[in-house]
Order: structure tokens, then sequence, then C-alpha cells
């Protein structure tokens, strides 16, 4: 829902989005701004950095490349490795939710947004780097345009998310990898 902009902070309304992904998002925090204000229902809204590992989602680059390597021995790379992200390993992710759970169960009134994501930032090289380290096939690389919806940069911003709970996604996109590459080899795909 940030977009291309260099802030990634909790604060930030967005009216311009550059994919309908990120207007679903935005969408949804302003029907939960409109049931908190109407209602008083209480909000908490998670904002996800590039979630990855065990089980996760088939459309990620980080999937898709081990699903190339796999059947054609090639990746295929939108745009070049310089795009940036926060990868966020799913332990993370759920030790997050489950902590935040905790902290909000018994409040009486709430209406929050808050970053889950790692505050290290990795470029498409660092992953496509760490699947070389632990993948252990030989593939090739083919880079075709950019989508145009795609963003060049993420950064979580940690400071609400460890202010709430005193803790924050921490591990490395290197050991997040090598623990998704041994469950991918060991799966049936």
């Amino acid at each position: 829902m940030y977009g291309n902009d260099n802030k990634f902070i909790e604060s930030i309304n967005k009216n311009k989005v550059s994919s309908v992904y990120a207007a679903s998002k935005v969408c949804n925090e302003i029907f939960a701004n409109v049931y908190n204000y109407l209602y008083g229902i209480n909000t908490l809204g998670l904002r996800f950095f590039t979630v990855y590992g065990p089980y996760g989602r088939e459309d990620m680059a980080y999937y898709k490349f081990l699903k190339q390597i796999k059947t054609k021995k090639m990746i295929t790379i939108y745009g070049g490795k310089n795009s940036v992200r926060s990868f966020t390993f799913i332990d993370d992710v759920t030790k997050s939710i489950i902590l935040l759970i905790k902290k909000f169960y018994n409040q009486k009134k709430y209406n929050e947004r808050i970053n889950i994501g790692n505050y290290k930032k990795n470029s498409l090289y660092d992953l496509i780097k760490s699947i070389k380290k632990y993948y252990n096939k030989d593939f090739k690389e083919v880079v075709v345009n950019r989508n145009k919806a795609d963003v060049l940069k993420t950064h979580s911003s940690i400071l609400k998310l460890n202010k709430n709970i005193k803790y924050y996604p921490k591990t490395s996109l290197d050991n997040g990898m090598k623990v998704f590459i041994e469950w991918f080899k060991n799966s049936n795909f």
C-alpha cells in the first residue's frame, strides 16, 4: 500500500496507489476506520512486508524461482535484481501476531495499523544468492520487463511494532531461505 514512497510508517494514509492489490489494502483500512467510527468496532490492521517461508504463497518470487529451477533450470527476473524488500520470515510474522493479540485482547478501544516486517532490507540479488547457496542446482537467469504495478522498494518501519510488543522480526534472509529451501526439497512439488 505504500507504493514507491520512501516512507514506510503507519501514519501514512494513501490516496494514490500503483496496483489493484494496494488499492484493496487501502479500502480495507478505510472500511475499518468507518466501522470503528460508526459502530465502535475495534480494529487492528496489520501491514505485512514480503512474507516468505514454508507453505508460503506460490506467486511470490522466492517460491516461483525454486519451481522454475526444478522444472526449467532457469528463473525469470522482472526488471533486474536491484529491487529491495523487507523480506519477513513467517515465524517472525506469527510470533508478532500472537504477541499483538495478547496485547490488544483486553483493551477497550483501539483502531490501529501496525507494520510487520523485517527491519533489514535485501535486494533480489541477495535472494538469488541465498538460493544459489542452499539449493545446489545450476540455473540460468532471464530478465524481462518489470510489471508497471511492481514497486522498487519496501522497507518496514518497526518502531510501532517494537513499542507495542517489544519484539520485531529479525530472521535474516539467508537463514530464512535455508529453512524454506529445505522444506521445498522435502515437499512433493
